[in-house]
């Protein structure tokens, strides 16, 4: 074995040492917290002391908020030529992008699919590279549109895809050459609303270090499913078209999985999961999750929590208290490990009086008990927002985030 391939060798080991001891980590930084809430209980009772205009006037100067028109309908294709429509956003992937392109065309399955890039606007080689892998593929369709965000993007591939279910793929991901027959042959066996896989997780170079894997089976239990799976992407999952009828991604909003959260899957009747990897996460220093949490965008953590909600009661559904208790996470870890950016008091004010108003305008607030190992945790948020204590939810955020789960 020659000197690059020991370094490389060396480097994929460090790589999977340094993530078990991140997961040893965690547990110490629940212990720690834990800890020093108990010790510093006093110092947790300061309460916000700014209205709740006053907060959406702090945060609005900072990064306002994106108007959305809930009277808008969703326009798509009503033929159904395929059994799957996998939809790619691409903004400036061309480092990963062939990789990613190739693993779709690549699946082994005698399942339809078809394959729709959206080019959000690059300026590298993105359009040549798909131009290049896709000329001639009849189930292969390239979109062009100026750079409007993967939101965007993936409203573009819905409105003219002709597939029974959708899947989600970032331009530097990778797909398994079997991952779309597991899902399909699932999601057919099931009749389940989503399916999902199985995620592992890769380093730059493609390496994998990681495997998240799913408990095999079906679930009706939505803390169930996600705790199974702790996956609230967009990406990764089959999901049902019907599911994304009456709502879309919002246009302009950076965490864009909290739809997922708070409008798909309170209408799923059924979730399945698989234990065979069907999707393959690239992490690396330059992901867009990275970039939007240092940067005032990471406020849309709260804005988008807020339309997620408008449009949860025009799409007219119940709330069930699976629902509320992951909304009152995204209410919590969602804001809180999102605005760490800011340092300032204000800010963190702003930010509580925010959440503490979507909670309480919420049907079930203070009306349930809460599931899990985590319950108390939840309580004392809900607590925190009855007393108008900011530092006891940012502090309990913090603990309910380091728990790993719901």
């Amino acid at each position: 074995m020659d000197i690059k391939n020991v370094i490389k060798l060396l480097n994929r080991r460090a790589f999977s040492f340094a993530y078990f001891g991140k997961s040893v980590l965690n547990a110490g930084k629940f212990y720690c917290k834990s800890l020093a809430v108990k010790m510093n209980a006093r110092n947790l009772s300061q309460k916000a002391e700014i209205s709740y205009d006053q907060a959406i006037q702090v945060l609005n100067e900072l990064h306002p908020m994106t108007e959305v028109d809930f009277s808008a309908q969703c326009r798509r294709e009503k033929r159904i030529d395929y059994d799957v429509s996998i939809i790619v956003p691409v903004y400036n992937g061309e480092k990963y992008l062939k990789s990613c392109i190739v693993s779709l065309l690549e699946q082994k399955t005698a399942f339809s699919y078809e394959v729709i890039c959206i080019n959000d606007g690059s300026s590298d080689s993105s359009l040549k590279i798909l131009n290049e892998l896709c000329n001639g593929r009849a189930n292969v369709k390239i979109v062009n549109q100026s750079n409007r965000g993967a939101s965007a993007a993936r409203n573009a591939g819905m409105k003219i895809a002709h597939g029974k279910y959708f899947f989600f793929v970032d331009a530097d991901d990778l797909l398994p050459d079997n991952a779309i027959d597991f899902l399909l042959s699932a999601a057919l066996e099931t009749n389940a609303d989503i399916v999902q896989g199985s995620i592992a997780k890769c380093n730059a170079d493609g390496y994998i270090y990681y495997v998240n894997k799913c408990k095999q089976g079906t679930t009706c239990d939505l803390l169930e499913y996600y705790n199974c799976n702790m996956s609230g992407t967009p990406w990764g999952k089959l999901y049902k078209r019907e599911l994304w009828d009456t709502i879309e991604f919002f246009d302009g909003y950076a965490y864009e999985d909290a739809i997922i959260w708070c409008n798909i899957y309170p209408q799923c009747q059924k979730m399945a999961l698989l234990t065979d990897v069907t999707y393959i996460f690239r992490s690396h220093d330059n992901s867009l999750f990275k970039r939007q949490n240092n940067s005032a965008k990471c406020l849309d953590a709260i804005w988008i929590i807020m339309r997620c909600i408008q449009a949860f009661h025009t799409m007219q559904i119940k709330e069930t208290e699976e629902w509320y208790q992951m909304m009152l996470w995204q209410l919590s870890v969602g804001i809180v490990t999102r605005i760490s950016y800011f340092g300032n008091e204000e800010v963190i004010q702003a930010a509580f009086i925010l959440a503490r108003q979507m909670a309480k305008e919420l049907q079930l607030y203070s009306r349930i008990e809460f599931k899990g190992e985590n319950r108390k945790i939840y309580q004392e948020i809900e607590n925190s927002f009855s007393t108008l204590q900011y530092k006891k939810w940012v502090a309990y955020s913090d603990i309910l985030s380091a728990t790993g789960s719901i």
